[in-house]
């Protein structure tokens, strides 16, 4: 690597350490369960010899961001070069459990409070009332 990226960037040297924790980002409605969708997710893992089960995986909240509640499905593994591989593997089985247990995945939204002015009641194509 050249010196200038090494200089100027967080370089992990993952070779130096025997495992890889893996983070898994997504995100539930603020109305769903945080246990539900824990144990949702920790299903997924159960069974995979390609996961450490010490440390055992575990579900955190990472966030109470805008539009949902972001969580972290995070495991170990030993086997460095399929870091990615479970990674996405992990994302996708992630969306499949919410799905089947029932627990919305928001996007981002937001909600528009207009008052009732003269020129919103313009431009609704209604007649407005003289104001004096």
């Amino acid at each position: 690597m050249p010196n200038t990226y090494m200089l100027a960037n967080r370089v992990a040297n993952h070779s130096t350490h025997p495992m890889i924790r893996i983070e898994i980002p997504i995100g539930i409605a603020y109305k769903e369960s945080i246990d539900k969708a824990r144990t949702a997710l920790l299903a997924t893992v159960e069974g995979d010899e390609r996961v450490c089960k010490d440390p055992a995986p575990s579900v955190v909240v990472a966030a109470c961001a805008d539009s949902s509640v972001n969580l972290f499905l995070r495991f170990w593994t030993r086997e460095e070069a399929i870091e990615r591989t479970l990674f996405h593997d992990y994302l996708e089985k992630a969306k499949n459990a919410l799905d089947a247990a029932h627990i919305e995945i928001p996007f981002p939204h937001m909600q528009l409070f207009l008052e009732n002015t003269p020129a919103v009641i313009t431009l609704a194509g209604e007649s407005v009332p003289l104001l004096r």
